[in-house]
């Protein structure tokens, strides 16, 4: 693309500008941005969601989509991945999926500095129980679950699901509160 100059009112500085009309001072490709620097490889399961806290810890998340997953959720260390917060609720508990992580697909540190750890309770696409799918709060000092939010049992009639958005405010994650939840019944063909 052909650099242009954007015409600004008398006075201004002008802004270059690409031929598609996008100020190139706001392409991402405008301005080198580090090197990549990698801290993990994955040769078995593959993960879906990676998100790294404040103080740099970094988390991921395996759902069980049919490789072999020996714990759904993990933090990096020194390039390992371990589970987090600890092997136990990693270990699936049929019986009471509630207390345990099923197939997570998404994992999100909030601007408090909490993990938020989002389960399908779905693993191989199938159908869900009650208790499986759910959004927990680990606090990240303390590594231990301090919020766990279970979707309706009325609502797992619908599923299987295999995306759920959530939509948290700055705001509401500070006292724990969840403003909304959307879930979408994605179509398995």
């Amino acid at each position: 693309m052909k650099n242009n100059v954007a015409s600004g009112k008398a006075g201004s500085t002008a802004t270059p500008v690409k031929s598609d009309g996008i100020p190139a001072h706001e392409l991402p490709t405008s301005r080198p941005q580090g090197a990549l620097e990698p801290v993990a490889f994955f040769d078995d399961a593959m993960p879906t969601g990676v998100t790294v806290s404040h103080t740099g810890r970094i988390f991921v998340n395996f759902p069980k989509w049919g490789d072999d997953v020996k714990f759904t959720v993990a933090e990096i260390r020194d390039g390992q991945t371990i589970a987090y917060p600890n092997q136990e609720i990693n270990e699936t508990d049929e019986q009471d999926q509630a207390s345990t992580l099923v197939s997570v697909q998404s994992v999100v540190v909030d601007p408090a500095d909490r993990l938020w750890i989002l389960d399908t309770g779905s693993p191989l696409f199938k159908p869900t129980e009650f208790g499986g799918p759910k959004l927990i709060c680990i606090n990240l000092d303390t590594n231990q679950v301090i919020k766990k939010f279970s979707f309706l049992k009325q609502l797992h009639f619908q599923l299987p699901i295999s995306m759920i958005f959530v939509l948290i405010s700055e705001e509401e994650t500070k006292d724990l509160r969840l403003s909304q939840i959307l879930l979408r019944k994605v179509q398995m063909d």
